[in-house]
């Protein structure tokens, strides 16, 4: 079986080193071949489950209001703030793209 895995790298938006394409090959091939494998099983007979909870019994939680976390307390457990909001990075480390560390400091306003 081929694998395009400059096609999968650049579809999932990452670059990879040469070492980590032959690492990811074989990584794709031998999840294909546990799939081969799970394809080779007779399943006939046994019922489709649509999930883990049905089948374990288990019932979701009833969605009722409670109490939340306080905004102050949030705001003093966040790694930064300013104005009163929680900064985060516009987007996972790593990027190319201007985040929080590109942002004003508290000091600079």
């Amino acid at each position: 079986m081929e694998i395009d895995v400059k096609h999968v790298a650049r579809l999932a938006r990452i670059d990879l080193s040469p070492g980590e394409m032959r690492d990811m090959r074989r990584d794709l091939l031998g999840i294909l071949e546990h799939i081969e494998h799970l394809n080779e099983l007779d399943v006939s007979g046994v019922p489709p489950t649509f999930g883990p909870a049905k089948s374990a019994g288990l019932r979701p939680e009833a969605d009722l209001p409670r109490q939340c976390l306080n905004r102050d307390v949030a705001l003093e457990l966040a790694p930064e703030v300013r104005d009163g909001n929680v900064l985060v990075p516009r987007e996972a480390p790593g990027g190319n793209r201007p985040g929080i560390d590109d942002a004003p400091s508290k000091e600079a306003s």
